[in-house]
């Protein structure tokens, strides 16, 4: 049975967006693991307007979206 390759899921900092990963992103794909980078609400390419986000719940809401719609066979693994 063929292994899938581990997934990472890499978040941005404040003042930052997905786009901040992309030299660990290659690096990382050309290693052979899946990685995706997310942008939190107001930041990177997503186009909410940061005065509108009143809570983490709100500004987190992409990463929490994106990690409920995993498929059920992968696990999520906090590392700290």
């Amino acid at each position: 049975q063929e292994r899938k390759p581990v997934h990472f899921v890499l978040v941005h900092g404040v003042s930052h967006g997905g786009w901040c990963w992309y030299k660990i992103r290659c690096l990382m794909e050309n290693s052979g693991y899946k990685v995706s980078c997310i942008d939190l609400k107001g930041a990177g390419l997503d186009q909410t307007d940061p005065n509108t986000i009143f809570s983490f719940q709100d500004y987190n809401q992409p990463l929490l979206d994106f990690l409920a719609a995993l498929p059920g066979d992968e696990q999520v693994l906090d590392p700290f």
